[in-house]
């Protein structure tokens, strides 16, 4: 059924990959901006897909439509009502009979686009890197399309608990068509980043604390995730804990959920056998 009250992003032609991929560095951008709490990272995402809306009155079915249009990842509709309900605390929305009338004021000073302008340009960057590393290294000529499905399905295997969501689906989608060589290709990719390209090891790491962040869609009730963690304790098997504080070398050293969980308040003990 079509979406009356929707019309097609400018960035439709960029391919689902892409766009997910993109959205997982806002995500990362904006924790780093807002870092109030996991919800507040998702509306500047949900304000922009009010703002590209035809109309000022939308459903929740148009706008998480829109949010797959515009940034690749579909959000569940109980995670989404609660991302409305806090736009329209922030005054970009009101609700009226189940519609969603939008504030084009309100709106105007979110200053989004800066924001995705700078992603585009680190991503467009690092995809060109695994285009001419591929090419270069291992004699593999891929299109952009095809190193952004590459990538994100390396997420999609690194990160198994983020993708098997299997409420109302995973929010970041799974690539369209497999890339070949792309598990053995995207790992060499990373060792390169990991060893000889800060800036490109910066951005990378970007993505995959994204992915962290997308997985609190997969919540039935998002708005009890906080952003502290204090007081809480997590038991890690010792090998994990080593690896991940960079004790076995930097290869070895995981960017992914320590840093950011410290930073909040978790405290980390090895597991006791």
């Amino acid at each position: 059924m079509a979406n009356k009250g929707y019309q097609q992003p400018p960035n439709r032609n960029r391919t689902i990959s892409t766009r997910a991929i993109v959205s997982l560095a806002i995500l990362k951008a904006n924790w780093d901006r807002l870092g109030s709490d996991y919800i507040e990272n998702f509306v500047p995402l949900v304000a922009e897909c009010l703002k590209a809306a035809s109309t000022p009155e939308v459903s929740i079915n148009e706008v998480q439509c829109a949010f797959v249009d515009n940034f690749g990842l579909r959000v569940p509709l109980g995670a989404l009502k609660t991302i409305l309900h806090r736009c329209a605390k922030r005054g970009y929305v009101r609700r009226k009979s189940g519609i969603y009338i939008r504030d084009d004021a309100a709106l105007s000073r979110l200053g989004f686009a800066s924001v995705r302008a700078d992603v585009l340009r680190k991503h467009e960057n690092l995809s060109t890197k695994l285009i001419d590393f591929c090419k270069e290294r291992h004699g593999v000529s891929w299109t952009a399309e095809e190193a952004d499905a590459a990538l994100l399905a390396y997420l999609e295997e690194r990160s198994p608990s983020i993708l098997a969501a299997a409420i109302e689906g995973s929010p970041i989608p799974a690539p369209p068509n497999p890339v070949t060589n792309a598990t053995f290709l995207v790992n060499a990719f990373v060792q390169h980043v990991f060893t000889s390209d800060p800036e490109g090891l910066d951005f990378l790491e970007t993505i995959v604390k994204g992915t962290m962040l997308a997985n609190v869609l997969i919540f039935p009730e998002i708005g009890k995730a906080r952003s502290s963690f204090r007081r809480l304790e997590v038991y890690l098997d010792t090998g994990f804990l080593i690896g991940t504080l960079g004790l076995e070398g930097s290869l070895r050293q995981a960017p992914g959920p320590v840093p950011i969980s410290v930073e909040k308040g978790m405290a980390y003990s090895p597991e006791s056998h």
